[in-house]
């Protein structure tokens, strides 16, 4: 599986405020269903699916067409008990950057971040790793990589470095405020 990739499964990362709205609400039907002497309760859990398609720019090399159409998923769950007491908790889940696709290796739908767009991204295929010969990975995309940018060539503060002109640095002033030396 793409390590970018979310498996979607009741028990994945994405749909733990759904399972911690579940436990809480559980142990508090279990404790009123015991302080009140009742025998029967009830616990249910509703998850509402919703897919929003999205025309995008394509640039995938693997998919024929200019644009391509992405369905963004939103979770939307609601936990709830009944007995003489209701106990209810809501959330939900919108997956931005996210499209919904069918993983072949798997046999079902995953979430992958959207790539391959006019807006480049890492996530994009000219981006992936490579084996090269040797076979360790390396950047398929060559290159130099930086660690930060370089510092000012002088050694000094930035030559654009206006801030004084504006009074920045000044300890005093005629606009009522302290300042502290």
């Amino acid at each position: 599986m793409d390590a970018y990739q979310q498996e979607l499964h009741i028990e994945d990362e994405l749909l733990s405020g759904m399972r911690a709205d579940a436990n809480a609400v559980l142990q508090k039907l279990l404790q009123n269903m015991v302080e009140k002497d009742s025998l029967e309760g009830k616990l249910t859990i509703s998850l509402e699916i919703s897919l929003t398609p999205e025309w995008i720019p394509n640039n995938d090399p693997l998919i024929e067409g200019s644009t391509r159409k992405a369905l963004t998923p939103k979770f939307s769950h609601k936990v709830g008990s009944i007995m003489q007491i209701k106990k209810e908790e809501k959330g939900g889940k919108k997956c931005d950057g996210y499209e919904l696709v069918w993983d072949e290796e798997r046999k079902e739908y995953v979430l992958r971040p959207i790539a391959n767009t006019r807006q480049m991204t890492i996530f994009d295929t000219d981006f992936r790793l490579v084996d090269d010969e040797a076979g360790s990975e390396q950047a398929a995309i060559e290159g130099n990589a930086f660690a930060a940018l370089p510092a000012p060539a002088d050694g000094n503060e930035s030559a654009n470095d206006i801030s004084d002109e504006f009074g920045a640095n000044d300890s005093g002033g005629d606009d009522d405020y302290p300042y502290i030396d």
